[in-house]
């Protein structure tokens, strides 16, 4: 597999300067998730227009190897560090929400479950 990456950043701007109001990226292997759950769709991160509605939802891998719901404008390319659960061979399905509040994007829900890889493909 491959790596992906995948963001989303609202600006505003304020004297002709760009502010940073809201940020996420993400770093995966291309189609991770639909390796464990082909129900999803390979996209991990969604914008509905409608509702305002940003959805992420991903595998971690070797490259995200942990749940992150935490949005940050940053300048500097940030590392989150491992988890045991990706090295020990237990990847999980993660799934963060964030709604528009008029201003910028609120964490609505947060959510993560172990995704176990045998031959029934349960949850």
């Amino acid at each position: 597999m491959s790596c992906c990456g995948d963001y989303i950043t609202l600006l505003r701007f304020e004297n002709g300067k760009p502010i940073c109001e809201f940020s996420y990226d993400l770093q995966t292997r291309c189609g991770g998730l639909s390796e464990y759950l082909t129900a999803w769709d390979t996209e991990t991160i969604s914008y509905d227009k409608i509702t305002k509605t940003i959805t992420i939802e991903y595998a971690t891998d070797d490259l995200t190897s942990d749940c992150y719901c935490e949005q940050k404008c940053y300048d500097d390319d940030t590392y989150r560090g491992s988890s045991h659960f990706y090295e020990e061979g237990i990847p999980k399905h993660c799934r963060c929400v964030f709604v528009f509040n008029g201003e910028t994007f609120e964490l609505n829900e947060s959510y993560w479950e172990i995704i176990k890889n045998d031959d029934s493909q349960e949850r």
